[in-house]
């Protein structure tokens, strides 16, 4: 059986569940346009544009669909991976639910939500990274959802030592809204 991993720019979890089953991995979108990776660092204006324009990212990944492997099972890094993997018959598709896309289905409206669901139709099984995620996904399909929790050295951060006194607070992870992390500094009175 062979699998393909179409990934965005992979997250160090999803690379690692993504080694476990292949060897094989794919960007959604052809490095030769942009390399992800690159614009992240810089922060550039071509980024910013490319993250806030859906639409040219998944046109942009149509061109990896003619180069795209051949495979029984595609593991999908997010929904945004789809597009390129529907032109290839005869194959599963399982996606990882990690990211924001199933809390911005509930306000999505309109054709964003039909293009949504379409996506969805097309998916085989989902792998959750939590139980929150898992329920927030069966709100919008039904096909199997297992969790896959992830993992953490604990033996690489035990060694670490907290002041019990000090009034910071600490999070690890992006700044968005979609990460309450506005929600954590009100919890903490900041």
């Amino acid at each position: 059986m062979k699998i393909v991993f179409v990934y965005s720019d992979p997250h160090i979890l999803h690379k690692s569940w993504a080694e476990s089953v292949t060897r094989q991995f794919f960007p959604y979108i052809p490095k030769s346009f942009f390399d992800i990776r690159d614009i992240k660092r810089k922060k550039s204006f071509l980024f910013e544009f490319m993250r806030k324009s859906p639409v040219i990212l998944q046109l942009a990944s149509l061109f990896s669909a003619f180069r795209l492997p051949k495979a029984d099972i595609y593991l999908l890094e997010g929904i945004n991976c789809v597009l390129p993997v529907l032109f290839k018959r005869k194959r599963k598709i399982i996606l990882i639910n990690d990211d924001v896309f199933f809390l911005m289905m509930d306000n999505a409206s309109g054709i964003k939500k039909r293009i949504y669901k379409w996506y969805l139709s097309k998916v085989d099984g989902i792998i959750s990274s939590s139980e929150m995620m898992r329920k927030l996904a069966e709100k919008h399909t039904e096909v199997p959802n297992k969790v896959n929790y992830g993992f953490c050295d604990v033996a690489k951060y035990s060694k670490l030592k907290k002041d019990k006194d000090a009034e910071g607070i600490g999070f690890v992870g992006l700044l968005t809204v979609q990460k309450g992390v506005d929600l954590l500094a009100k919890a903490f009175g900041r």
